[in-house]
């Protein structure tokens, strides 16, 4: 028997998910919140103390998101010793008009190394007919890999498991998806 007191805690970026609940709406991360995210993920804890201007240029065009911020920092991983000079020209790219999440999305898609992107890229548009935050899983993406839209060589490596489970695992060090 469940009691009156019991609460449940429910984040989502979708208003007015659940009739009859209390929203609450949060506000972004602070500029010390927002940097240490960033550069916690991109795991450039020790520059902390002495932030570069990159990364305070990179919290602003990120909008101090959290979801943003984590995958901006999978972007300093994937860029290396080189993340200083590109990740902002990656973040604001050619779509200055578009959110900040599909900035960051497509930034972040950018990096994927050249002779994966079109395989991955067509997976991440496969996640589109799953509901937002729905756990799918691993055999379900084998099954329908194939399926994906793309050229004839995509198509027929999608249907090779451990080419599926290559691209999978570029999105999840994109921080683009979050495992289980």
């Amino acid at each position: 028997q469940a009691s009156t007191r019991s609460r449940v805690v429910v984040t989502t970026r979708i208003r007015s998910l659940i009739a009859g609940a209390s929203d609450i709406q949060c506000g972004t991360l602070s500029t010390e919140a927002a940097l240490e995210l960033l550069l916690r993920v991109g795991g450039c804890e020790h520059l902390l103390s002495s932030p570069p201007a990159v990364a305070l240029e990179a919290i602003d065009l990120c909008g101090r998101l959290p979801l943003a911020l984590g995958i901006a920092g999978g972007i300093i991983l994937e860029l290396g010793d080189k993340w200083q000079d590109d990740l902002c020209v990656y973040l604001r790219g050619e779509f200055e008009e578009a959110s900040v999440e599909d900035r960051v999305v497509t930034a972040s898609l950018r990096v994927v190394p050249e002779a994966m992107r079109a395989g991955v890229e067509g997976l991440f548009r496969l996640f589109a007919v799953f509901a937002e935050d729905a756990t799918i899983p691993a055999t379900t993406i084998d099954l329908l890999a194939p399926l994906m839209a793309g050229d004839a060589s995509v198509r027929q490596a999608a249907g090779k498991k451990m080419q599926v489970r290559r691209w999978l695992q570029q999105l999840l060090n994109a921080n683009i998806l979050r495992g289980s």
